[in-house]
């Protein structure tokens, strides 16, 4: 179906195109009152008659979304937009939802952080929160962020008599909010054309549900002074805010589902640290969802999230559930959203995926479920890894009287290693320390091992050999020197097994870059290994090497 709906949105942008002259946002704006108008008026109304845009517009003009509106596009083109529309079945799967998404996001690049949340996602929220509640009836729902309409839609489908608040800065996303809405025959709502952030709350709503803009900064005085998290502040991510502001806005007991950056919850600057512990002074959270990398693919951006459920101050809930999921109902690796059977969030739902509860006092420090879950895992494993190795630390004054006495600085990066074997295939040679880029950090030395800190990288682990004695590494590196007794080899190869990637991925920090820390990195566990094991490894990897090193004199022999 999102195929399907893709190319007719496409077909029909070009006839307005084509037949009209019209720009894409043009387009948009006129599809929306012929879809509107067609789901209104019984289709043989338009059987027989001379001028579909005549009728189109007689029957606009008083319409409260439309109000002194006329349709601007020819008979010909309307009547070959309602042709493509024909076989589409609005009141099946949230179709109109999806339909505007797509043309929203085929039509509009917005700096203003905005990403629809997939259908899988929208319903699990709407369910989970449906089940925080004491009652479905008689509720005040919010959306501060509301985009298309989608989640307040959702949630209406749980609820009886209640009413829906849903606010957005952008005046086609209000425009598109107030027509989905209407179409799913919500009467009892109201879409405000403006920030969530400007308005006065005295705990007004039983839910509230959010996707918030990520990845832009408020700035303005008058809402930075208004809050305590942002006060004295010259900007502050806007998610942030939006958190308290939720929070003011949410009746005592009030429950919140909300999709966030991972960064919220992991990350150890003072920033992240402050909204965590004003959520845990003033909420408690019930349930964390840490969503597979890719969800947010189909809306073009890679930003890791999870769901954060949590109900306002007073409650009794003493422990969070934590969910780190594999599956959401469609495949995450592309932007095509294909369905596919299996679906953790359903599971959850169901009661069929069991979580990890984690008391409240523990989420000052992280509140994502992934690093909760590995830590339990990791806690069959006998002792940390940092046994086997030093974690070096260059640090700045050596690092520049260092640079100052070569005549050549060699400058190695992700893209110089072989993500295999772990060889440095290559690396940048700079003359002038100044030309160095600021990320040049550690010097390294022959048997070093270098670990990528960036969680998609975590195969790129490295061996400095000879050549590269003395190089400069990115400070996307951790830099590994073997402790005592234990040779480079070992350590490259327990760096290569799968339960010490799946630490290290899970232990990362961040939403678009996910990195790990040294803090972390040395969270990091396994079993004892025994002396007859280290040789063994030590052994094969050398092996590996000499038989690599062998093959390449051959290569560089007869070329």
């Amino acid at each position: 179906m999102n195929e399907n709906l893709i190319q007719i949105v496409v077909k029909s942008q070009n006839i307005l195109r084509d037949n009209d002259g019209l720009t894409l946002a043009e387009a948009f704006d006129e599809i929306i009152k012929i879809l509107y108008t067609q789901s209104k008026v019984n289709q043989s109304f338009f059987t027989n008659i001379t001028s579909f845009k005549a009728e189109f517009t007689n029957y606009l003009y008083d319409e409260k979304l439309f109000k002194n509106s006329t349709i601007d596009v020819s008979d010909e083109s309307i009547r070959q937009i309602l042709y493509l529309y024909a076989d589409i079945d609005f009141s099946k799967d949230d179709v109109k939802g999806r339909l505007f998404e797509v043309y929203l996001g085929r039509t509009f690049t917005s700096n203003l952080g905005q990403f629809f949340t997939p259908r899988n996602v929208v319903d699990f929220l709407s369910q989970y929160l449906l089940m925080c509640v004491d009652k479905t009836d008689n509720l005040k729902i919010l959306d501060p962020s509301c985009g298309s309409g989608g989640m307040l839609t959702y949630l209406s489908r749980g609820v009886t008599n209640s009413e829906f608040v849903g606010y957005d800065v952008d005046h086609r996303l209000e425009k598109v909010s107030n027509l989905n809405l209407t179409l799913n025959n919500i009467d009892n709502y109201e879409i405000r054309n403006k920030s969530f952030l400007v308005d006065d709350f005295e705990e007004e709503f039983d839910i509230a549900i959010s996707n918030p803009p990520f990845g832009i900064k408020e700035k303005k005085e008058e809402n930075l002074s208004k809050f305590e998290l942002s006060r004295g502040k010259k900007s502050i991510d806007l998610e942030l805010v939006f958190i308290e502001q939720l929070l003011n806005a949410l009746k005592p007991n009030g429950v919140c589902g909300i999709v966030l950056p991972d960064g919220v919850l992991n990350n150890s600057n003072k920033s992240a640290q402050n909204v965590r512990k004003f959520l845990v002074d003033n909420a408690n959270i019930i349930a964390s969802v840490d969503l597979p990398a890719g969800v947010f693919k189909g809306s073009g951006t890679g930003v890791d999230t999870s769901l954060l459920i949590f109900k306002k101050k007073p409650t009794d809930i003493t422990k969070c559930k934590m969910f780190d999921i594999n599956y959401v109902g469609y495949e995450t690796k592309t932007k095509f959203q294909r369905p596919i059977d299996n679906n953790d969030l359903e599971d959850i739902i169901s009661g069929n995926l069991k979580p990890l509860e984690i008391e409240q006092i523990y989420l000052t420090r992280r509140i994502d479920a992934k690093y909760y879950i590995n830590s339990n895992v990791v806690k069959k494993y006998d002792s940390k890894l940092n046994k086997y190795y030093s974690l070096v630390d260059t640090k700045k004054q050596e690092l520049l009287s260092y640079l100052d006495s070569l005549d050549e600085i060699k400058y190695i990066q992700y893209q110089d290693v072989d993500d295999k074997f772990g060889l440095i295939r290559s690396y940048t040679s700079y003359i002038d320390s100044s030309e160095l880029p600021h990320r040049a950090s550690e010097i390294v030395r022959v048997g070093d091992v270098i670990v990528p800190r960036l969680s998609a990288s975590v195969g790129k682990v490295g061996i400095i050999g000879e050549e590269h004695h003395g190089s400069i590494v990115s400070s996307g590196f951790l830099v590994l020197r073997p402790k005592g007794k234990y040779t480079t080899e070992f350590i490259f190869s327990l760096f290569k097994v799968k339960e010490i990637s799946t630490q290290l991925q899970k232990l990362c920090t961040g939403s678009i870059m996910s990195c790990i820390s040294d803090t972390y990195f040395d969270e990091v566990r396994y079993n004892n290994i025994s002396v007859e094991e280290i040789k063994n490894r030590e052994s094969l990897i050398k092996k590996i090497f000499f038989h690599i090193e062998s093959a390449n004199k051959l290569l560089n022999k007869n070329t």
